[in-house]
């Protein structure tokens, strides 16, 4: 079974923002609803391989990027 880290957003635009960071620091995301495991309420969550979180930590610090949380599920 495949183990995925989820970032979260308190919005739609960060959300965008953040695919494309990620896309252009070569870290592939796809952007989802958020999982009922993590909140019953809407939203959109980031989810990609859980090798690739230390890179996307990275990348959040380096570009100020704005979101609510990393989540791991497996």
């Amino acid at each position: 079974m495949s183990k995925y880290w989820f970032t979260t957003f308190h919005s739609e635009y960060d959300a965008l923002v953040f695919e494309r960071v990620m896309r252009e620091n070569g870290v592939p995301v796809k952007l989802l609803p958020v999982p009922r495991q993590l909140s019953s309420s809407c939203g959109i969550a980031a989810r990609y391989s859980a090798e690739l979180h230390e890179k996307v930590v990275a990348a959040c610090k380096n570009h100020n990027l704005q979101y609510d949380g990393y989540h791991y599920l497996n």
